[in-house]
């Protein structure tokens, strides 16, 4: 999962429900991707059968399959890592995700809208860092001389901007709501463009899908 920050790769996402195995084979043959995020879905009827079957299809193919907030999976299914959503505790969810699979494992953590998260994180060792439209309120120390002054609000495209003006940590643009937003994520300097496949969405409309996104990805950079 390298990327350079002239480069910014597809970043999928995808719920490990019934069919999704087909959707991913469609993606593949679609467009290149970088890594595929499986994440858990309720409604499927043999979710850690639809989870192997995902990570083998993803690793065949070459590309990083990751487990959402699952290290004892990612572990079990031998997949190439886990990517922990945003939470208070994440710098502790992450060092049990790193100690239960070790140095070599791509461990990425969503830190939301929080850019005090996103630096611990980058400094704890994460391999890499998304943001999304998550908020997250992190617990403030009971000495006043440490609390964490709070700043102001931004926008997933300011805080990518932000991110990759500054630090080497790649980092991941996630929950783009339009076209335009994602072109956006691009233009600030993502490395890595989440890209959701919604469970249900034919094998054809995934294809075609991909593809757009890709077009767009190509076209963005180009002008950049």
């Amino acid at each position: 999962m390298s990327t350079h920050r002239d480069q910014c790769q597809i970043f999928l996402v995808i719920d490990a429900a019934d069919g999704s195995n087909d959707r991913l084979l469609a993606a593949l043959s679609a467009s290149r991707i970088a890594s595929v995020l499986i994440r858990t879905n309720k409604s499927s009827t043999k979710p850690l059968e639809i989870f192997s079957q995902l990570v083998r299809t993803a690793q065949d193919q070459g590309v990083a399959a990751l487990i959402e907030n699952d290290p004892a999976l990612a572990s079990k299914l031998r997949a190439d890592g886990v990517h922990l959503t945003a939470a208070p505790d994440l710098l502790e969810l992450y060092r049990n995700a790193r100690a239960t699979l070790g140095a070599t494992a791509i461990v990425g953590l969503d830190c939301g809208g929080s850019r005090h998260l996103a630096m611990e994180a980058g400094e704890a060792g994460a391999d890499y860092i998304a943001f999304s439209k998550t908020r997250v309120t992190l617990p403030q120390p009971s000495d006043e001389d440490l609390a964490i002054d709070p700043a102001p609000e931004l926008s997933t495209t300011e805080l990518v901007q932000w991110w990759s003006e500054i630090f080497e940590v790649p980092c991941v643009a996630l929950d783009a709501d339009s076209e335009a937003e994602q072109v956006q994520y691009i233009e600030a300097g993502a490395d890595f463009l989440g890209t959701a496949i919604p469970a249900g969405q034919s094998p054809h409309a995934v294809a075609d899908l991909l593809r757009s996104t890709a077009d767009r990805l190509a076209r963005t950079m180009t002008r950049s």
